[in-house]
């Protein structure tokens, strides 16, 4: 109920990937089908049946509201062989997920019929969940609100596999879009790209990824015998999140500063791809990176609240100006400093500076990366505290407030 009034509808979620896999689009969903139920609205999952292995925790809610949808007999039967496996890479389209496609379309529909669903949350990447979302609403007028967590035609991530692609990708993505009832956006630098694009600007309105209080529950931070520097989420291979600048400004400092070498250390919670161990080992940084991989979403939050200076990486180029990395949010619930190596005019920069998160530094000015932990380092040693965030400020990036917005957007709709 919000301001007196009981919405009496009934909303899907449609989501590639749901708990107990983990990862930024399974975590806000599974929060957002969470604090529905606490405004009492009846809601319903409709995710991928594929991999099982995580550590999401979805045991408090029934199996009755998620529906898990595998991919079509022919692609898994494909999938066998290598030179098919291959084949499908290249031809899928709109992305590598398209093989449910199919069967999301076909049993979607009957349970969104069955469930008398009136409103279905999109969760998008991937693109294939656009496509079955244009079904849906083709044959039960479903209302669409869809998430744009990335957008995919001017997405600086994604590079489409044939140049056909593109024009076939963008005339879909309009078609969709243009049927949607709300457009969210986890940027909002997205809007006037997509009015760029003919979308009415007047149906998008900006919704961050947000925090989950009760995902910080009952963890209590390490104690680390270091400095430490955090950095939480996957490492890229490319230019866009890479830690190659960071690596060249602790090398200078050990060389400038060798009696720091053994008061701190940076650690990188995430995936990684090869190149980064290479890096290290070239570079010399082994007693000071420390890799620990994937790690479950309890673990990693652990560490981040832990660390001294949280650290965001999204190097300049075309398109990163816009995005805003979700971890953004974790760091700042935890109230430890952000050291932001992103671009000084880019949205996340602006973000660091105006919430005084942190500080803000250019990827390529080494040296000012360099003197920034030195002084913080020493700031360390001589036990000199920061200034934590103000709190007032997170309450609008609580994911149950997010969650309340997004309802009175559909009521007003």
């Amino acid at each position: 109920m919000i301001g007196g009034t009981v919405i009496k509808k009934k909303i899907g979620i449609l989501s590639y990937r749901f708990p107990p896999l983990e990862g930024r689009d399974a975590d806000f969903c599974l929060s957002f089908f969470k604090n529905l139920r606490r405004f009492d609205i009846d809601s319903y999952i409709i995710t991928h049946k594929g991999f099982r292995n995580g550590t999401g925790n979805i045991k408090d809610i029934s199996k009755k509201y998620i529906y898990r949808i595998r991919d079509s007999f022919i692609f898994n039967f494909l999938r066998r062989y290598a030179v098919f496996r291959e084949l499908l890479r290249i031809i899928l389209f709109p992305d590598q997920f398209a093989s449910w496609i199919a069967n999301a379309i076909i049993k979607g529909i009957h349970i969104i019929k069955e469930k008398k669903i009136t409103h279905l949350f999109v969760m998008t990447p991937p693109a294939s969940n656009l496509l079955i979302a244009y079904f849906f609403n083709l044959f039960t007028k479903v209302h669409l609100i869809i998430y744009i967590a990335d957008l995919w035609t001017e997405n600086p991530y994604l590079k489409l596999k044939r140049r056909y692609h593109f024009p076939i990708a963008r005339r879909l993505e309009k078609s969709v879009l243009s049927k949607a009832k709300i457009i969210l956006c986890a940027s909002k630098k997205y809007i006037p790209i997509l009015e760029k694009n003919s979308i009415d600007p007047h149906k998008c309105h900006f919704i961050p990824f947000g925090f989950d209080t009760r995902s910080f529950k009952n963890i209590k931070p390490m104690k680390l015998k270091k400095y430490t520097i955090l950095h939480a989420g996957t490492i890229y291979p490319g230019k866009y999140v890479n830690p190659v600048h960071l690596f060249k400004a602790v090398r200078l400092l050990l060389d400038e500063r060798a009696d720091l070498q053994r008061h701190f250390q940076i650690v990188f919670c995430g995936k990684y791809p090869n190149y980064v161990e290479d890096l290290i080992s070239r570079m010399g940084l082994e007693n000071i990176v420390v890799l620990k991989g994937y790690l479950p979403k309890k673990r990693a939050l652990k560490y981040i609240l832990s660390s001294d200076l949280n650290l965001l990486l999204l190097y300049p180029r075309r398109g990163t100006e816009i995005i805003i990395p979700s971890k953004i949010y974790e760091y700042m619930k935890s109230g430890k400093k952000v050291l932001g190596l992103v671009p000084k005019n880019g949205i996340s920069g602006k973000m660091i500076n105006k919430h005084n998160l942190g500080r803000v530094i250019h990827p390529d000015n080494i040296n000012e990366i360099k003197e920034y932990i030195i002084n913080q380092i020493e700031r360390y040693l001589k036990k000199k505290s920061d200034k934590k965030i103000n709190k007032f400020d997170l309450d609008k990036f609580e994911r149950f407030n997010i969650t309340k917005k997004i309802v009175r957007l559909i009521e007003n709709t």
